[in-house]
């Protein structure tokens, strides 16, 4: 650099890069620091005034000048960009040059002393760069110097619902919202009105997954009024179209269409169709196609069955073949005309001698949805993995489902490979044998269905993958049904200004989210396409099945909801809107209460005490109870009150801050009707009580069901003995009685069995009472309602998966349930449609006798009564359960305390870390009967084991001293009755803090 006025060139060397870094450090700490005496940093003017100026300090060190992205960024500067590599940040700083004095290490130890000469002027500057009444705070709150934005500041607010199957959205020039749905629509979303209007009616093809799939603005739209849709035309010919229409006037012109591409499919068999839209840099349309392949008959592995008259079943013919346009991302030009270009830089010559030239990536099965980088150019997309559970020997890995990044044009493997290039064998559909695994640094298409060249581009590797199970890699995926998507990449830069854009602390991120799943994740990745960092998007927020995302003008983000049922018009299919909410937030107030209902008189005690302000502000309560009942001088946390009448009573409560802000929420209070209550009675032969909670081999139970309802009566005078549902059930596999409700609960095992129906998204192919994927759960009910191993049979189909039963579509394995979760599920089907005049379970008193084997399994005893209701209220459900489970438990399996640790090794699992005060706990047993205790130990060196009641120093009812290498004990236990919280502590108090034991199981006895 060359100092102005002069005309020669200043020759101080530079400085060594950590020198460089930490001048450049101490530079940028001027530059945020605020001025004495106040709480604000420099206005914009001062700071670009500042920085030129220390920008020729720094350039005469020969230390690369710094950039101000805008007033309130923090220059942070990590030693990395004092050796010259690129910070990808978004855009605060730029990638040096090559040639940057960075890239020189010659020693210099005086250059410091420079810019030291200049503090003075600095301090200066400093101090002069304005009042604290000029330098306003920034009133928008979170600033790109703060750490992560607080996640329950993300606001999910919903602007319209109830849509038919809608898959793609595009922003109007004015905010408004452009979508489609499979079946055809065209609608618009007023963002003024927040009303939905229909503006056009395709005709489609709907069969497989075939329909209007996807949309796109044109570039210039505001001029040429041009969209783009993705769709399957009607009639015999198999083909998906990428057609230009004219929408203006809240009028598509279907006359005008131009169809652009024609795509060649097949029709005969399902899935995967894709079909997404989006421009990209310089006028590029992307286009997603799937592969066409029906993935049914292939055992969830690579669908390669190239045998005569079965093309639809075999990828390699789509995907893998690069003269076929399907299994692919698409890039074209489309042209004034109606026709397309190919542009420059896609997989293969322009000539077609080596593949399509349209294909920009290669090797998907379902790219459903991805998005643009449109700052970096990076291409992401989702791709919907296969459906193996497990992996195989002979045949490959398991499914999973991918998130893929494209810098440039590429093949990702698809039918060979899956995930991070897990090989698939090459297999015989004829013979069933398997051979080769596939080599993804030189894969051959050797099909007899593939038209394209034989040798493939190296297959790339998915940038994230993940399998129905939790994930190794990247278990913050979770678990259960899975449909990988690709979001929008934000930048802040875009958005200043805006009250309610995302905070720039996303600047650069990407999002990650699943359509099933429903998470969404934040991805930073290098500008060499590296992933750096994943951390969760609004995790506190539920959708139901995203399936598109668009950022609005105002920075906030628009998501499209598809809705919980496949194929239907939903009523939580919503167009939502996620916005950052700054500032002070309203309260989030909460009522419990100790009871919903009862007969009348009803006295009912409420309270808001787990009403909380995020802002930490001080909240006052107001209480409502009908719309008679106003109480102004009930300002506090609780409110009594007694209902007189029997009907239902909406009792709301507002919670206001101290700031003005408030909010209410509400609670259904049902008078006259009390719940019905059940009870198991178990008995043995001569009478006595027998234990609730474990049975023996062979042991012969009375059981009697008692029923009790305020208003019905009891069994024995005025409630109808048919109309109690009694069922006994064993469980070869058994239960976890931490996982299962016991006692007097109001449908607590239905409540847990949809809540995991929900949570593993089983409800996206089944409803109760509708066939969507796969049947309604009712008629798996009545199909197997006669089956005495109904239960085993759908837990084994649950956890493993399965096709061929009910159609041609597989069902998803599950195996990230728990054997008794998926119990819970089973039993929850087959409840269905047993009400109380169609019962046919067993009688409310009778007899059964235990298996002769009582090692793993567990009886299930339930018993449901709903009442006939009362004075106009409706009816309530009461229900018992019990679980009577082995003897014999796996100390694994039950509550360990802290740092108690599961241990597996050759012997099998057990318990180790089993230091003086350590503990186990089983949770409400029944201590009726029980009279021993024998512990199985996998190692002993010393010390005692305690048994005591409810707690650490609860009554003492067994105590055992333990013998080094001694590995079998058995102990007595003093009587005790009905059921408690029994503790297993472990003490050794001469060596307190080494491990006494690992401990495998314990069994109980009988008196």
């Amino acid at each position: 650099m060359r100092p102005f006025g002069s005309k020669t060139r200043l020759t101080a060397r530079p400085l060594r890069p950590r020198t460089a870094f930490a001048a450049r450090s101490f530079v940028a700490e001027l530059l945020t620091a605020r001025p004495l005496g106040s709480k604000t940093r420099l206005r914009c003017k001062t700071r670009k005034v500042l920085t030129l100026t220390l920008n020729l300090t720094l350039l005469t060190l020969r230390v690369s000048p710094l950039s101000v992205g805008g007033c309130g960024r923090r220059l942070v500067l990590s030693e990395a960009e004092a050796r010259g590599r690129p910070r990808a940040t978004g855009g605060c700083f730029k990638q040096r040059d090559k040639k940057s004095p960075h890239s020189h290490s010659q020693p210099h130890t005086s250059s410091m002393t420079h810019l030291l000469r200049l503090i003075p002027l600095l301090f200066l500057l400093l101090t002069a760069c304005g009042t604290p009444a000029e330098n306003q705070q920034n009133p928008l709150g979170q600033k790109a110097e703060d750490g992560p934005p607080q996640q329950n500041r993300l606001v999910k607010q919903v602007l319209d619902e109830v849509f038919d199957e809608p898959m793609e959205m595009a922003l109007l020039p004015n905010g408004d919202i452009l979508l489609v749905e499979r079946k055809g629509a065209i609608k618009r979303f007023d963002k003024v009105t927040r009303q939905t209007v229909v503006v056009a009616e395709l005709n489609v093809h709907q069969t497989n997954e075939d329909g209007l799939l996807g949309l796109a603005l044109d570039p210039d739209y505001l001029h040429n009024h041009w969209i783009y849709l993705f769709y399957s035309p009607p009639g015999f010919l198999p083909l998906q179209y990428v057609s230009r229409f004219e929408y203006w006037n809240d009028e598509v012109k279907l006359s005008s269409e131009k169809v652009i591409l024609e795509i060649t499919v097949q029709r005969d068999e399902c899935c995967h169709s894709a079909g997404s839209l989006e421009f990209g840099p310089k006028g590029n349309l992307f286009i997603s196609v799937g592969d066409n392949t029906n993935p049914f008959e292939s055992g969830g592995y690579a669908p390669i069955d190239e045998r005569r008259g079965r093309k639809a079943f075999d990828a390699r013919r789509s995907s893998s073949n690069t003269q076929d346009l399907r299994g692919k991302i698409l890039r074209i030009h489309p042209e004034p005309d109606g026709s397309y270009t190919i542009p420059d830089g896609n997989l293969f010559p322009k000539d077609g001698t080596q593949g399509r030239p349209e294909i920009y990536v290669m090797g998907c099965r379902n790219p459903f949805r991805y998005a643009i980088d449109k700052e970096r150019y990076f291409l992401y997309w989702g791709d919907v993995g296969p459906d193996a559970a497990y992996d195989s020997l002979g045949r490959g890995p398991k499914g999973h489902d991918e998130l893929n990044l494209a810098m440039s044009p590429g093949y990702y493997g698809w039918p060979l490979f899956n995930g991070n290039n897990k090989p698939y064998n090459a297999f015989d559909f004829t013979t069933k044998v398997s051979s080769d695994l596939f080599d993804p640094k030189a894969p051959l298409n050797t099909s007899r269905n593939n038209a394209g060249i034989q040798e493939l581009p190296p297959a790339r590797s998915a940038l994230i993958w993940y399998p129905y199970d939790i994930s190794v890699e990247f278990p913050m995926t979770k678990s259960g049904s899975r449909n990988a998507m690709a979001g929008p990449t934000y930048y802040a830069a875009g958005f200043e200004g805006s009250p309610v854009a995302l905070p720039a602390y996303y600047n650069g991120k990407t999002i990650f989210f699943d359509w099933m799943r429903g998470w969404m994740f934040m991805l930073s990745v290098s500008d060499s396409g590296k992933l750096e960092h994943i951390e969760p998007f609004a995790p506190h927020l539920k959708f139901n099945n995203p399936i598109d995302m668009e950022l609005a003008p105002d920075g906030s983000l628009y998501v499209l909801e598809y809705g919980t049922g496949w194929f239907l018009e939903n009523p939580d299919a919503r167009i939502s809107r996620i916005i950052y909410e700054r500032g002070n937030r309203a309260p989030l107030p909460k009522i419990t209460t100790d009871r919903t209902n009862g007969a009348a008189p009803l006295t009912v005690s409420f309270s808001a005490s787990e009403s909380v302000d995020l802002d930490g502000d001080s909240l006052t309560y107001s209480w409502w109870v009908g719309n008679a009942h106003y109480f102004p001088d009930k300002k506090g946390l609780t409110l009594t009150h007694t209902f007189e009448t029997p009907g239902s009573y909406d009792v709301r409560l507002r919670a206001a801050d101290d700031q003005g802000k408030k909010m209410d929420t509400h609670i259904e209070i049902v008078v006259g009707n009390e719940a019905p209550t059940l009870d198991w009675q178990l008995t043995d032969r001569k009478g006595n009580a027998v234990n609730k909670s474990f049975y023996w081999a062979r042991q012969w139970i009375a059981y009697q069901v008692m029923v009790s309802d305020l208003e019905d009566g009891t069994l024995a005078e005025g409630i109808d003995a048919q109309d109690v549902a009694v069922s006994i059930d064993y469980l070869k596999e058994g239960m976890d009685p931490a996982e299962i409700s016991l006692g007097h609960q109001s449908q607590a095992a239905v409540v847990t069995a949809e809540a995991l129906l929900e949570a593993n998204n089983c409800i996206a192919c089944h409803k109760l009472d509708q066939a969507l994927v796969g049947p309604a759960y009712g008629e798996v009910a009545d199909a197997y309602r006669n089956r005495t191993d109904a239960i085993d049979y759908l837990v084994g189909k649950i956890l493993k998966g399965g096709t061929g039963v009910w159609g041609d579509h597989v069902m998803a394995a599950q195996p990230q349930l728990s054997a008794t979760e998926a119990t819970k599920i089973a039993r929850f089907i087959m409840s269905l449609g047993q009400g109380p005049a169609e019962v046919q379970g067993l009688p409310v008193d009778g007899t059964f006798t235990t298996v002769s084997n009582a090692k793993k399994g567990a009886y299930y005893l339930q018993a449901t009564y709903t009442d006939r209701g009362a004075a106009g209220v409706p009816a309530l459900k009461g229900q018992a359960n019990l679980l009577l489970r082995a003897p014999c438990v796996e100390v694994e399996t039950i509550e360990l305390g802290p740092g108690v640790l599961p241990i597996e090794l050759g012997q099998g699992p057990f318990v180790d870390n089993l230091v003086d005060s350590a503990y186990l706990v089983f949770r409400h047993i029944d201590m009726t009967g029980l009279g021993r205790v024998v512990f199985q130990f996998a190692n002993v060196t010393g010390g005692r084991v305690e048994l005591r009641l409810d707690g650490l120093g609860g009554p003492l009812v067994s105590e055992t001293a333990l013998v080094k290498d001694q590995l079998i004990y058995e102990a007595s236990l003093k009587p005790a009755n009905d059921f408690h919280d029994l503790f297993v502590v472990f003490r050794n108090e001469q060596v307190p803090g080494m491990s006494m034991a690992g401990l495998d199981r314990m069994c109980f006895r009988r008196e």
